[in-house]
């Protein structure tokens, strides 16, 4: 699990439609995870809403919704979690009827629905197994294994609020990263640079400076076509570029003379990854469509705990 809060917003008092605030999410959200938080039970029996295929409907919950959650556009992948040190179950009402979970896959006694979600209003209920109330936070993430950390107790509940849009939203930098030395200060939602280039940009190559690493396993992104996720990332993207046209060809690089890094980049057409491009540095050339690209450098080796200074270059020159 990630070890810093996915996003820190100002605080909302409970709407009518809910009990601790409600919430926007659209694709590409930022801070990443999203969380809120509150308190779980009730007094109505979750079991009358059946058996789903995310899992049974079990628990204690509240006659209110405790959260309004409402998705601006689909998902292809929504991971929700409720951490708590008590024992909680999730039921959620979406458009497309209820998901519930008790124990989630690898989340000892924490609830997770995860997967594909349409755009729509969905009601979360927060349950208590057995009954009782227990604090806990509520985690909502697009990135495999990028839950809030466990026990948080920020309370950032937020009627009204679109997640990754209000001024002064940051996420805490991940340990071991120091802010890089040159005059462009870290963007919201990333912890080194952000930068936004067209077709025939200049400079070229455009250069920035980070440290690799973080506490995310990037395997959990799979295998792509320009090759395998790896390297332990940080919860937040290093970089997010913006691509104001579709490039017919980009090469993006890191290279770093410290260490063995990693590249994983999750952009409009999905995620991009790659280990040695070369050497041990990676990178990623091709036809990249216009958009917005969450950049991730990895330090190589599941569980590393190093931090590599690297060099990302991107440059519509061929090699």
């Amino acid at each position: 699990m990630g070890a810093a809060l996915g996003a820190v917003l100002m605080a909302g008092s409970a709407s009518a439609q809910s009990n601790f605030g409600d919430f926007t999410l659209s694709p590409g959200f930022l801070p990443d995870p999203a969380v809120v938080t509150g308190i779980s039970g009730g007094n109505v029996d979750a079991r009358q809403h059946g058996n789903t295929p995310h899992g049974g409907c079990v628990g204690m919950i509240a006659s209110t919704p405790d959260h309004v959650m409402t998705l601006g556009g689909d998902f292809s992948y929504l991971r929700i979690r409720a951490l708590s040190s008590g024992d909680t179950t999730l039921a959620i009402r979406g458009p497309n009827g209820w998901l519930c979970n008790d124990d989630g896959p690898g989340a000892g006694l924490d609830p997770v629905v995860e997967g594909a979600l349409p755009a729509g209003r969905y009601e979360v209920f927060v349950g208590s197994f057995g009954g009782g109330n227990h604090q806990y936070t509520l985690s909502v993430t697009e990135i495999r294994g990028n839950d809030a950390a466990q026990g948080a107790t920020t309370n950032v509940s937020t009627t009204g609020a679109t997640m990754g849009q209000q001024a002064g939203q940051t996420a805490g930098q991940t340990a071991g990263q120091q802010a890089p030395s040159h005059d462009v200060a870290p963007s919201t939602g990333a912890n080194f640079e952000s930068f936004s280039i067209a077709p025939g940009f200049m400079p070229d190559p455009r250069e920035f400076r980070g440290n690799s690493g973080g506490s995310v396993d990037g395997t959990t992104h799979g295998s792509t076509s320009h090759g395998p996720c790896r390297g332990m990332i940080s919860v937040n993207p290093d970089h997010i570029m913006t691509l104001e046209s579709g490039f017919p060809y980009l090469r993006v690089t890191a290279t770093s003379e410290a260490g063995d890094t990693t590249m994983v980049i999750h952009g409009p057409d999905g995620y991009r990854c790659n280990d040695d491009f070369e050497g041990l540095n990676p990178g990623i050339e091709g036809e990249w469509p216009a958009g917005q690209y969450r950049i991730w450098i990895g330090s190589y080796g599941r569980g590393s705990t190093s931090n590599y200074p690297y060099v990302l270059r991107v440059t519509e020159f061929r090699r």
